[in-house]
């Protein structure tokens, strides 16, 4: 099957069990969910795991989050990893689509919030960094914070089939995982919201922060 069937099939087994085993909240990492039509499969898979996991009678908080920046991190490592061994860097057109990533110690610390305060019906809520940034921004920032001089040429390409080739022999990122998340990037990926974030007093570790202390983990 496809990594949606599995993931579905996965979501309503952990629903079930959860149900019978009468656990009191289920705290889920999403995706960031657009409101847009014809979402990648991508983003339909993370739809509709949110929506499986809360079907069992299980109060659901969901966390909707973009790019994860973090030690190890698979996007995260996939971007830096780009900007450490290319000198000259096409952007094609999805690059000038929008992002806002999220640091690592603030999903954390979300999650701790959602287990600490559960709620009795479910919930989701969209997270991320007070940064929102084009893709090509998130290169250009990247190089900055790593201290390489990089050069960006816009190319009038529109597609994501040739790029999944050619990010995976540069980053060494396997092409199964690539070519959903490169489906992904031509929606944009800003949080409606960040009231979670109010709530819990977790304002946002700036995008530059995150990749530094990644990078210091690392």
């Amino acid at each position: 099957g496809s990594f949606e069937d599995m993931d579905l099939i996965c979501a309503d087994n952990f629903a079930r069990a959860a149900a019978k085993a009468q656990v009191k909240q289920i705290v889920y990492l999403g995706g960031l969910i657009p409101d847009e039509p014809n979402l990648s499969p991508h983003l339909r898979s993370r739809l509709e795991v949110e929506e499986t996991l809360g079907s069992r009678g299980v109060p659901l908080t969901s966390l909707r989050a973009g790019i994860v920046v973090g030690p190890f991190g698979s996007s995260y490592r996939v971007f830096r990893t780009l900007v450490e061994r290319v000198p000259v860097i096409p952007c094609p057109e999805w690059t000038k689509s929008l992002t806002q990533p999220v640091a690592l110690d603030d999903v954390l610390a979300l999650l701790r919030y959602c287990l600490e305060h559960p709620a009795p019906l479910s919930r989701n809520f969209d997270i991320g960094a007070p940064d929102v940034m084009t893709y090509r921004e998130l290169l250009e920032r990247t190089a900055e914070v790593l201290g390489l001089r990089r050069t960006f040429i816009d190319v009038p390409i529109t597609g994501t089939v040739y790029w999944r080739w050619w990010l995976s022999g540069v980053t060494g990122t396997p092409r199964a995982m690539l070519a959903p998340l490169l489906e992904s990037v031509r929606h944009t990926m800003v949080a409606r919201d960040r009231r979670l974030q109010e709530m819990a007093r977790v304002p946002g570790i700036p995008f530059e922060v995150a990749v530094r202390a990644a990078l210091a983990r690392e």
